[in-house]
């Protein structure tokens, strides 16, 4: 239960963070686009920086949750703290999370009119 709330809880704060920097970059995007950068090349720029997030934050968990094994290894039944296979099972699911968060200001930012975004200031 508390697995599926951080979930919850991780793919709400990158989507916000995402959708805030999207927004912020309407201009940008429109200006890329106007000079000919596809709409996927768009879409990708935008996952990829959701995406480093993403890798930044697993990074700093997968060090922390070995740093602190001592302290984890009493809340632990069943698992061991650096058990390879539950960390690769957290990556996966936070990567696969961490995507579709992204998806849809990534999905926004393709949206943009070039013409709109050119005209505003």
């Amino acid at each position: 239960m508390f697995a599926a709330l951080a979930l919850v809880v991780t793919m709400t704060g990158i989507t916000g963070v995402i959708a805030t920097s999207v927004s912020q970059r309407t201009q940008e995007f429109g200006v890329r686009m106007a000079l000919g950068a596809s709409r996927e090349t768009v879409l990708a720029m935008v996952l990829r920086q959701g995406l480093m997030l993403v890798l930044a934050g697993l990074t700093l968990g997968i060090i922390s949750a070995i740093a602190l094994t001592r302290v984890l290894s009493t809340y632990l039944f069943a698992t061991k703290p650096t058990d390879p296979l539950t960390i690769a099972i957290v990556v996966v699911a936070f990567l696969v999370t961490g995507t579709l968060a992204c998806l849809g200001p990534a999905w926004r930012a393709t949206t943009v009119d070039p013409m709109i975004a050119l005209r505003a200031e």
